[in-house]
């Protein structure tokens, strides 16, 4: 049931699938991480990942795991405006990239949740699983878990 409502909020969020020209920076035939963010959430140790996404292949890719370094329990977070968020696992389905297109998780549309195992990540390392049994890594530069640095980036004092 879970998986069948984010299915729909990721119909429902077109906004953050985007089509591009095939002639774009990323190539046909080529799936990547194009750009990660790590926002610290509500709760002590609990930071919420934006991925930006393409699919440069004609077919559907479908995302069954995620790993990302200094990270531990990670799920994925529907969150439908106007509606409570619904987070669950990654699993088959839950996450589907469509063919030549492009996918920007939000926080009002979908995004990764995970539990700190880590203080300082330095570098760290994303890597989704595809139901194809191929892998996408991305290497970057892990979150800033400094009071004063998150203060900063925030514009805040």
């Amino acid at each position: 049931m879970k998986a069948n409502v984010f299915v729909a909020c990721l119909i429902l969020f077109g906004s953050g699938a985007t089509a591009r020209d095939t002639n774009d920076q990323q190539a046909n035939g080529t799936l990547a991480i194009e750009h990660v963010d790590f926002i610290a959430s509500e709760d002590e140790g609990v930071d919420n990942i934006y991925l930006t996404l393409w699919n440069g292949m004609p077919k559907d890719a479908v995302v069954t795991g995620v790993s990302v370094t200094g990270y531990e329990a990670i799920t994925i977070v529907a969150s439908p405006p106007a509606q409570s968020p619904v987070e669950m696992e990654v699993s088959e389905g839950a996450l589907t990239i469509p063919g030549l297109s492009g996918v920007s998780m939000e926080q009002d549309s979908i995004y990764f949740r995970a539990t700190r195992s880590a203080s300082d990540v330095g570098v760290a390392v994303v890597t989704l699983s595809m139901s194809d049994g191929t892998q996408i890594t991305r290497f970057v530069a892990g979150p800033v878990t400094n009071s004063i640095a998150l203060a900063h980036q925030h514009g805040e004092e």
